[in-house]
């Protein structure tokens, strides 16, 4: 599972590449701790992808959510990854000034 921001326009990408894309769903969730962020598949857009992408706005609690995230995990459908340990503060710190400087 890989988290990004990126800009042009801002926005939080989550990416999957063992999620296998389903047609009718575009519900897409990060999990930060206890607190899921909203994001949006377009399964249609995901052929030539390995795996399914998750984007949506950068939600403007982001640095909390994730500095307070003891795991992280996605969810689509029935699928899911992790939960895993959260990044190690300092990667947290690029994440967030990666959103910051994306406009997020």
């Amino acid at each position: 599972m890989s988290i990004a921001c990126l800009d042009d326009p801002a926005r939080l990408v989550v990416q999957v590449p063992a999620f296998e894309p389903v047609m009718s769903e575009d519900r897409f969730a990060l999990g930060l701790g206890a607190e899921p962020v909203t994001l949006v598949a377009d399964p249609y857009e995901q052929e030539l992808q390995t795996g399914v992408r998750g984007e949506g706005p950068v939600p403007e609690n982001f640095a909390a959510l994730l500095d307070e995230a003891a795991e992280v995990r996605a969810l689509y459908g029935a699928q899911q990854a992790g939960p895993h340990p959260a990044p190690q503060s300092a990667l947290k710190e690029r994440l967030v000034d990666a959103c910051f400087d994306a406009g997020g």
